[in-house]
């Protein structure tokens, strides 16, 4: 009998922290949701230097946006599981698109580039765009061709 109590009190801690776990978000399903609300933008602004600034400040996430051709509108914040995440609003040509930002460890990613959900520089990004056959459009926000 005495050696079942450290037997149930192993199980007991493996199950709770099973359950206190964070489950990994599915970010490109979350991107195209954020693609999809109308709700308005929280900060303003065509300069990625300035989305870059106000997302650090209110995140700690810093996107590092380039200079672009795309016409950028603003960022908001949103938050899951606690984790605070930057959605980047812009227009890619006639698309509307967003750019999710959020720390590495919330989804799994892998670092492949050409891909709508990626790591890097500890972060995670999530590209999703308003034509669902042309997804890659929305690259133009670093990339200048595609």
């Amino acid at each position: 009998m005495p050696l079942a109590a450290p037997a149930a009190l192993a199980l007991v801690a493996t199950a709770s922290t099973f359950w206190l776990a964070a489950p990994r978000l599915d970010l490109r399903q979350l991107a195209a949701e954020e693609l999809g609300d109308s709700r308005r933008l929280e900060f303003s602004s065509a300069d990625p230097a300035r989305i870059n600034r106000w997302l650090r400040d209110e995140t700690g996430l810093d996107p590092a946006l380039p200079a672009t051709a795309v016409k950028l509108e603003g960022a908001r914040v949103i938050h899951r599981h606690g984790v605070p995440m930057g959605v980047v609003a812009f227009h890619a040509g006639s698309q509307d698109a967003v750019l999710l930002v959020a720390g590495a460890g919330c989804a799994r990613a892998g670092t492949d580039h050409g891909q709508l959900i990626w790591k890097s520089r500890g972060l995670v990004f999530a590209l999703a765009c308003s034509d669902p056959s042309e997804p890659k459009a929305a690259c133009l926000l670093c990339h200048a061709s595609m």
